[in-house]
């Protein structure tokens, strides 16, 4: 096993983190708990069907992509410990899709193997 099999992988599913300037915050948080974050992949086929998956309309583009990675880990395309959910605060849509995502990985079975 290398070093890095043995860090907790965290998919970090945010919109603003860079924008709000929380990030080097998040990643010095990552660091002092021995993990690495993870920002899930997804293809673009996955962007534009995600608001019919959630029933959810929105028209962030960032939101979207929240969305589909969500998807990507519940699905299995990528494999994850945990997972980190965070948006701007005071923004209505983003605090709709906040809980829809949380919701969303609840609902399903646990991370795939």
């Amino acid at each position: 096993m290398t070093a890095s099999e043995n860090l907790v992988r965290i998919a970090q599913l945010s919109c603003g983190a860079e924008y709000s300037g929380i990030q080097k915050e998040i990643d010095s948080a990552v660091k002092q708990v021995n993990a690495v974050m993870i920002f899930p992949e997804v293809d673009i086929s996955d962007i534009d069907a995600i608001e019919e998956e959630f029933g959810l309309k929105v028209a962030s583009p960032d939101l979207k992509l929240m969305m589909a990675r969500a998807k990507s880990i519940v699905t299995g395309k990528v494999h994850v410990d945990a997972v980190f959910v965070a948006t701007c605060f005071r923004c209505a849509e983003a605090a709709i899709v906040r809980s829809e995502v949380r919701r969303y990985i609840n609902e399903k079975p646990a991370f795939p193997s």
